[in-house]
């Protein structure tokens, strides 16, 4: 036996653990950096994740999504996750919180104080809320 699958295998299971830790996506230079291998290693490893996850009787899916990959829950599921947090109906965002997000869609990349001289009021508690 070999120690090469026990590699593959430590490396698959810290891939899937980083990418379940955060709910942005990560792009595979980002993982390949992490994890310290090369590029196409992890390249496998997720379409190996993804493949392994596209299944109907799965739950969450990995997803290749804005440069980077992410796990996400099925869309038929959602349902059941809106009664579970208790979500009746998606938030509106506010008028302030819509300029903000216009703003940060047209110049990006800005910042905060950018954003506030644009706006001409302070923007850090829209800034944070859309966060």
């Amino acid at each position: 036996m070999t120690d090469r699958p026990k590699i593959s295998d430590k490396l698959r299971s810290a891939i899937e653990a980083r990418l379940f830790s955060s709910a942005r996506p990560a792009a595979e230079k980002e993982i390949a950096a992490l994890v310290e291998t090369e590029g196409s290693v992890v390249g496998e490893i997720l379409q190996s994740l993804q493949a392994s996850s596209s299944g109907p009787e799965r739950g969450i899916r990995l997803e290749q999504v804005g440069g980077g990959w992410r796990f996400v829950t099925r869309p038929e599921h959602d349902g059941l996750l809106r009664k579970f947090f208790e979500v009746s109906e998606r938030s509106r965002l506010s008028l302030a919180a819509l300029e903000t997000l216009a703003i940060i869609a047209y110049r990006q990349p800005i910042t905060a104080p950018e954003i506030s001289e644009l706006r001409g009021v302070n923007s850090t508690a829209v800034i944070h809320t859309l966060f």
